[in-house]
Formats: C-alpha cells, structure tokens, sequence
C-alpha cells in the first residue's frame, strides 16, 4: 500500500505547477485568438500551436479547427477514495472551435467543455 502523506505531497509538488502552467497556456491561446482574429491565417495558427486534434468543414463551406486543452487537477483529500483516484486527479478539458473562411482566415472562435 503506497504511502498517501507521500502521494499528497508528490501531488501537490508536482502536478500544481504543471496545471498552472497549462492554464496559463490556455489564457495565452485565447489572448492571441482575440488579438489575431479577422487577420490570422491557418497557417499562423497552426505555427504558433500546431496542428488542430480534429479538422471538418461546417454547412457554409468554412473550415472548423478544433484545439482540445486537457488540464489534471489533483484532488487535495484523498479520504474515501482509492489512492489511484487521488493521484490521477480530475481531467478537464476546455475545447477550442476556431472557423476559418475560404480565404483560409480565422472569423471565429468558441470554447466548449469536451
């Protein structure tokens, strides 16, 4: 049986930052999507963060690009769970849907939950 003082602190040590920081890259996402949208291209976006998860196109011919940011958060108290619960944590996903017209320019953004 793990020791769950040590699988708390290895947690808490570990796993906080990390989903700060990928916060942090989604707050930065969304920032540049407000700043570049009507002027950034699919080719700018797709250098700035990659390629999208998914790709398809939507009834009026435009593109959809859809981004997925998954994000652990570690659950503090792990009284009445199994251990593997508490060091998993909780997964959160926040989806990004970016519309590109046919000229290949993003005209719109929304997040939704996956």
């Amino acid at each position: 049986m793990p020791n769950i003082f040590f699988i708390v602190r290895v947690t808490l040590t570990v796993l906080v930052p990390g989903v700060l920081m990928l916060a942090s890259c989604a707050q930065e996402f969304e920032e540049y999507l407000q700043v570049t949208l009507d002027q950034a291209t699919q080719n700018d976006i797709a250098e700035r963060v990659g390629p999208p998860v998914t790709e398809r196109t939507d009834a009026n011919g435009n593109t959809v690009w859809i981004y997925e940011y998954r994000v652990n958060r570690p659950i503090p108290v792990c009284r009445d769970i199994p251990a593997s619960d508490c060091v998993r944590g909780k997964q959160e996903c926040t989806a990004y849907h970016l519309t590109f017209n046919r000229e290949k320019i993003l005209r719109s953004w929304t997040t939704h939950l996956c």
